[in-house]
């Protein structure tokens, strides 16, 4: 779930929390800048301590000729909309009625 944000190494980055894996992460389009895991006490904190951007030749990231490139789901917005579904396996992809 997508907490807030915050200014990493002059990067305005997201901020997600996800409870099940006791993990942060900060992520600034893609990249994750850092990344907080464990429990309070027992804490490992992965920082990014420099951040050197330039331009990648194509011909440093082609695919083999064999791959296919398909597109999937963005994992954040299916944790997210799974996080809207009952933890009950008689409602297995429906939504939990709300109570008024």
């Amino acid at each position: 779930m997508k907490v807030g944000t915050e200014t990493i190494l002059g990067k305005k980055c997201d901020w997600w929390e996800m409870k099940q894996l006791v993990t942060k992460t900060y992520i600034w389009p893609g990249i994750a800048l850092k990344t907080i895991a464990g429990i309070p006490g027992m804490e490992v904190i992965q920082p990014a301590v420099n951040l050197k951007l330039k331009p990648v030749p194509d011909s440093r990231v082609s695919l083999p000729s064999h791959v296919k490139v398909v597109k999937t789901v963005d994992p954040f917005k299916h944790m997210q909309e799974l996080q809207g579904l009952s933890r009950d396996p008689g409602m297995c992809g429906k939504k939990k009625a709300h109570k008024k």
